[in-house]
């Protein structure tokens, strides 16, 4: 059992990083033409799919954190239970241990003061496991109103052979509470495309909670005594320090979990940019994707996915004809026939930063 808190006050834990190539096209005798998901899929995910994995915390950032999330969490209200006593096994972590762990994470990992949340991978006895307690409690815990001020999460489930298995949660962590009678906004669904975990590969290795079904409802766990180190692996903070470790980095930028600090904006710009360039095959004209991948991000800021949805499609339908030869003037053709200049100008009063495009 991993313990993350002393005997006086509780302080959680954190870490992560990735890699991922774009998938190879196949030379096998003609086939039925693929549907739009699956296209969708093998541009995102990688030709030989490899999990992301995290790292354990540790060093004095990572007691840092444990302590500005405690006093954040107290300063902001935390009404939640650190400690509960238990007339079975005595003084345990309560509700607020899970919301403090979290919240350590979130600050741990980011890189900008302005970043308010944070999505967070993990199975759900992982968290169990850390904290000391039962997986069940986890489980309460996450849909106690109170703890969902601050978490809101999605369940991630993978398919293993003919059965659709839990592979974990996404957790959308907010540093500050939202209102009372208020929920938080689970992760996008974005999150679900990213290779979070090979389940397959996690039973093969042991890496995995192996389940039996008992008399009745009742469930027993075996524990494989992990060290502490692969325990950690599992958790996987979502922050643009993890996405930015991607090999890909279409799939750092259009996946959009964040967005960048005004500071950030060109940069963020300039990588969408050299990508799209890249990918095309047409560095020539880079200042032309500078100025797609702007209206993307003004688009964003704006609040509408419209710009994202349209280079999205783009790219789809462009994965979908392997023969076009020039990749680059079909892709622009398809954007200006379907509005991408009504867009630039729809958005070219709108400053998002220092600005040489759109």
């Amino acid at each position: 059992m991993l313990g993350i808190f002393s005997a006086q006050d509780p302080e959680p834990e954190g870490h992560a990083g990735a890699a991922q190539v774009e998938a190879a096209p196949s030379s096998s005798p003609p086939a039925p033409p693929p549907s739009p998901t699956g296209i969708l899929d093998s541009w995102k995910a990688a030709a030989t799919r490899q999990a992301l994995q995290g790292e354990m915390p540790e060093g004095p950032a990572w007691e840092r954190a444990k302590a500005q999330a405690l006093a954040l969490y107290r300063k902001r209200g935390g009404t939640l239970p650190l400690w509960v006593e238990t007339p079975r096994y005595g003084r345990r972590a309560g509700p607020g241990s899970l919301v403090v762990l979290l919240l350590a994470l979130a600050l741990y990992h980011r890189v900008s003061p302005k970043e308010r949340s944070m999505l967070v991978f993990a199975p759900i006895w992982v968290l169990a496991r850390i904290l000391g307690v039962s997986r069940d409690s986890v489980e309460r815990w996450l849909k106690d109103p109170e703890v969902r001020r601050w978490v809101g999460y999605r369940i991630l489930r993978v398919k293993v052979r003919d059965t659709w298995r839990i592979a974990g949660v996404i957790l959308r962590v907010r540093l500050a509470p939202v209102r009372q009678g208020e929920e938080v906004r689970g992760p996008d669904r974005e999150a679900f495309s990213l290779p979070l975990r090979d389940l397959p590969a996690d039973i093969r290795e042991g890496v995995t909670e192996a389940q039996t079904l008992a008399s009745g409802s009742e469930r027993q766990y075996r524990e494989d005594h992990l060290i502490q180190e692969r325990v950690w692996s599992l958790v996987i903070p979502l922050g643009r320090s993890t996405l930015s470790r991607f090999k890909n980095p279409l799939v750092t930028y259009i996946a959009a979990l964040t967005l960048p600090a005004r500071s950030e904006r060109p940069l963020w710009v300039e990588n969408l940019a050299r990508a799209l360039a890249s990918r095309l095959r047409d560095e020539r004209n880079l200042d032309w994707w500078r100025k797609v991948a702007w209206v993307v991000l003004k688009g964003l800021l704006l609040g509408t996915q419209a710009p994202l949805a349209l280079l999205q499609r783009g790219l789809l339908l462009l994965d979908e004809a392997p023969e076009v030869r020039n990749p680059a003037a079909w892709l622009t053709g398809f954007l200006i026939r379907e509005g991408m200049r009504d867009l630039m100008a729809f958005t070219q009063d709108f400053r998002a930063g220092v600005n040489h495009a759109a």
